[in-house]
């Protein structure tokens, strides 16, 4: 009996153990997916405009910092070192810089509270702040992967914008307001990438407005954010680039273009056996620059070039079968039509292709 009972009540301590572990495990998924930041992408500049990244919703910021008629002004600026892994399939880019905030309000520590925006992820280390007299000098060096929407409509020959979004995530424009520090912003003279021109680098101050009031009963209709917004704007050296990006479609174009030239003996299996090879170097040119490159939802170099490829691999076939049917019921009309087809999808393959890379 006695070990019936010793034996009945490690059971039961156990299934107690089993179960509170379970409460806990269930208690601790629900914590982290309760306090996961949601995410837009946001962006103040000229389109394209995609996805963005939203700050974290206010904890009831006005507790810390109250918002007035005077919020407290946070002169900050930036300095590039690091610029790498331009990854234009997923939309992002990496970026090292230091930061600084300079203002005179005690209770405000910006290296909690500020985040960068459009950023996927990002990290902050050697914080340091120094008093001198009223002013609270604070600094830190940021570690970042930037989420970028790129514009390729001119790829290789693109110049991209590059956007780093700065907010207070705690405050909002009534208690917190940036001022740029337009003179110490700069990027390191070691920044460079390899293929890539800097052209300019700015900071700027924007109102950043959100059409919700993440539920602060002190505000109505949208909430409003102070926003630094520093921009890189960099050109591609893209000569050799375009030729190595597009070499299967200037290849295709070849193929065809020797095809009208053939003697008349030639104009048949040999033409039509040209025109295939054109196909397969097309079809894997293509499949090489979809893994290159993001989605473009404005018609671009690429898509024209492709496009005029396939067309005038198209012309080249229908222009075979033509002269196939007709070689011998009407010669002179099949070899003028092979004439002037060859010679307008030659000139106008050229012309197309030269105002789509040499315009806009």
């Amino acid at each position: 009996m006695f070990s019936t009972a010793w034996s009945v009540g490690l059971a039961l301590i156990a299934i107690m153990i089993v179960d509170t572990g379970m409460s806990l495990a269930r208690e601790m998924a629900t914590t982290s997916t309760t306090h996961t930041p949601a995410t837009i992408v946001a962006h103040v500049m000229a389109p394209p405009q995609d996805t963005s990244t939203q700050p974290q919703p206010p904890m009831v910021a006005q507790a810390t910092i109250p918002a007035s008629s005077n919020p407290t002004k946070v002169k900050v600026g930036l300095y590039v070192t690091q610029l790498y892994d331009i990854d234009i399939p997923n939309k992002s880019f990496n970026i090292t810089f230091w930061s600084w905030f300079l203002h005179d309000n005690q209770e405000y520590d910006p290296i909690k509270t500020v985040e960068i925006v459009n950023a996927k992820s990002s990290s902050v280390k050697y914080e340091a702040t120094t008093h001198n007299g009223a002013t609270h000098w604070v600094q830190g060096k940021y570690s970042a992967t930037v989420i970028q929407n790129w514009n390729i409509a001119k790829y290789p020959f693109d110049r991209q914008f590059l956007h780093v979004y700065i907010e207070d995530g705690n405050s909002d424009a009534s208690a917190i307001e940036f001022v740029a520090d337009t003179e110490d912003s700069k990027v390191d003279k070691m920044v460079t990438i390899p293929g890539w021109k800097m052209e300019s680098f700015n900071v700027q101050v924007v109102k950043s407005a959100y059409d919700t009031t993440y539920g602060d009963p002190h505000l109505s209709g949208q909430s409003n954010y102070s926003r630094l917004v520093a921009t890189l704007v960099m050109q591609r050296q893209g000569w050799r680039l375009f030729l190595t990006s597009y070499l299967g479609f200037i290849v295709a174009f070849l193929l065809v273009s020797i095809t009208y030239f053939m003697t008349i003996d030639c104009l048949t299996t040999p033409r039509f056996s040209m025109n295939v090879g054109a196909i397969f170097s097309s079809v894997g040119n293509t499949i090489s620059l979809n893994h290159m490159l993001t989605e473009s939802v404005t018609f671009s170099l690429s898509d024209g070039i492709e496009a005029s490829t396939f067309l005038c691999i198209l012309l080249s076939i229908g222009t075979a079968a033509f002269w196939r049917t007709h070689k011998d019921s009407q010669p002179l009309l099949a070899k003028q039509t092979n004439r002037i087809v060859g010679i307008l999808s030659v000139l106008g393959y050229l012309v197309f292709n030269g105002v789509m890379l040499f315009t806009g």
